[in-house]
């Protein structure tokens, strides 16, 4: 896959978090695209519960994601074709000239699932002392 500079994400106010699953931040993308030692080439898709399922070889990972309904819109412009960089929980969709949060998303396995954190809500955490931003 061509390698992209990345795009800035624009402000979200459902969902601040970039943990896995959730927004890519600008560190991870580098990581996942620069200096990962391993991008699989894998076919994937959202399923009816808006789990992903990548498959590659004769192995398969069922993943999440926090908005499904735009996974599936980059994959359905390229029939499921992506690169997985699983040491960064990375799917990678080819088609853009910049990558952003349309076509670069991190995947979650089910276990390390969590909510969605508005912006106000993080700050919040962050004043109170139970986010250690140092």
């Amino acid at each position: 896959m061509r390698k992209h500079f990345f795009r800035a994400f624009i402000a979200d106010p459902v969902c601040a978090s970039s943990g896995a699953g959730h927004h890519v931040d600008v560190g991870r993308y580098f990581m996942a695209v620069v200096k990962s030692s391993v991008a699989i080439p894998v076919t994937a898709a959202v399923r009816d519960d808006g789990f992903i399922r990548l498959d590659w070889g004769s192995q398969a990972a069922e993943l999440w994601n926090h908005r499904p309904a735009d996974v599936d819109a980059a994959l359905c412009s390229t029939n499921g074709v992506a690169e997985w960089a699983p040491e960064w929980q990375v799917l990678l969709v080819p088609g853009a000239s910049l990558a952003d949060e349309r076509t670069v998303f991190t995947l979650a396995y089910p276990d390390e699932h969590t909510d969605c954190t508005t912006a106000s809500a993080l700050l919040d955490r962050v004043v109170s002392g139970v986010v250690d931003v140092r």
